[in-house]
């Protein structure tokens, strides 16, 4: 499909092919086809789970779980005609499987680094709450709020070891990343106990 285009390694144009899928995704797909969009990465992201269940880590799944936070810039360009097209996929299901995916990394600075920007698509998602579907909308929420405190927790935890500096700072920014959504999460929760 498309979207394998995203692990392509081909030695010579690999990097450029992804480039321009990333580009193409972010600023040039017409918004009629986000629905399309969601459900393939849902179908692509769900093969990264066995029978069971349990997470299959590879090096393609987890470059594929990283490219697809160009999903961050479609939330964010999102011009007024777009929104009716956003909302017609549910997305729930594919956001709780890319963080279960992400969830089950080892603790590596590639993984906190993914793990934030994972943060910040699950910002974006907060903030345009109204324009997206989920399934179960509280049972989704309340599933990346627990996710979401684990890795701050997990993260004020861990003792980093001497001349950490670069780790130190990247847990500090996934700190600030997982709490950015969990604030707008609280926000919203004001909103409709009032």
């Amino acid at each position: 499909s498309f979207f394998h285009l995203l692990v392509c390694h081909n030695e010579k144009f690999g990097t450029q092919i992804q480039k321009h899928v990333k580009e193409l995704v972010a600023h040039e797909m017409s918004p009629t086809l986000y629905p399309i969009l969601f459900d393939q990465i849902k179908a692509i992201v769900e093969k990264f789970f066995d029978l069971q269940g349990q997470v299959i880590v590879t090096e393609p799944n987890t470059q594929f779980i990283e490219h697809i936070f160009i999903l961050k810039s479609v939330l964010e360009n999102k011009v007024d005609h777009t929104a009716e097209h956003l909302g017609v996929s549910n997305i729930g299901g594919m956001m709780l499987a890319i963080v279960r995916y992400v969830r089950h990394l080892d603790t590596t600075v590639h993984a906190i680094q993914i793990k934030t920007k994972l943060c910040q698509l699950v910002e974006a998602m907060m903030i345009m709450l109204d324009d997206l579907a989920f399934g179960q909308e509280m049972k989704f929420r309340n599933k990346l709020v627990e996710y979401l405190t684990d890795w701050v927790m997990g993260n004020s935890h861990q003792l980093a070891p001497p001349n950490s500096g670069d780790v130190t700072t990247l847990t500090r920014d996934l700190d600030q990343a997982c709490i950015k959504p969990l604030h707008h999460y609280s926000q919203r929760r004001v909103i409709e106990v009032i």
